[in-house]
């Protein structure tokens, strides 16, 4: 599990709802600079090991049962809407982060932990047409988490994320 938080710098004029949930209009091309922090805390479980033994050979993690991480940090990044005839858009942003990662692993009942600062990254992007009756969107929003290993040399990557095509409808509630 995680949060986000970041401060859209140029609110007024950039719009990520106008983009991606479609309950806001951006009449016009506009950026933002995008900066915060985030914090994710994640559990790994396995009944016996997280590498099947068929397989154990060619991975350094063999035997690893249990994982654990909790990573903190702060990100900047930058948000841009490029609007045509004020009813088609395209959007896209990302963010660059770096965190500090405590991670800790269980082999054979003995618990490994590490402490380094790792990176991260969040991307968004949509295209799609706005106007006061209708929305027609497609998005991708994603997360590239990592997590130290304290047993191993390598790395996990946890990569989270949607993609969404929507069509919507504006009723008037008046």
């Amino acid at each position: 599990m995680g949060l986000t938080v970041f401060r859209v710098r140029n609110a007024d004029k950039f719009s990520y709802k106008a983009a991606v949930t479609q309950n806001e209009w951006q009449h016009t091309s506009a950026g933002s600079l995008l900066y915060g922090g985030e914090v994710y805390y994640g559990n790994i479980y396995g009944d016996s090991a997280l590498v099947p033994n068929k397989v154990s050979t060619f991975f350094e993690q063999a035997g690893i049962n249990k994982i654990h991480f909790f990573s903190v940090g702060a990100g900047v990044g930058y948000a841009y809407t490029l609007v045509i005839d004020k009813n088609f858009f395209i959007s896209g942003s990302a963010i660059i982060g770096l965190d500090v990662n405590f991670s800790s692993e269980e082999k054979g009942g003995t618990k490994y932990s590490k402490t380094t600062f790792i990176p991260s990254g969040i991307y968004k992007g949509a295209v799609g047409y706005n106007s006061s009756k209708w929305s027609i969107s497609a998005s991708v929003v994603g997360n590239a988490l990592y997590s130290e290993s304290a047993f191993t040399s390598k790395q996990y990557f946890l990569p989270t994320g949607n993609i969404r095509f929507t069509i919507a409808k504006k009723l008037s509630l008046r």
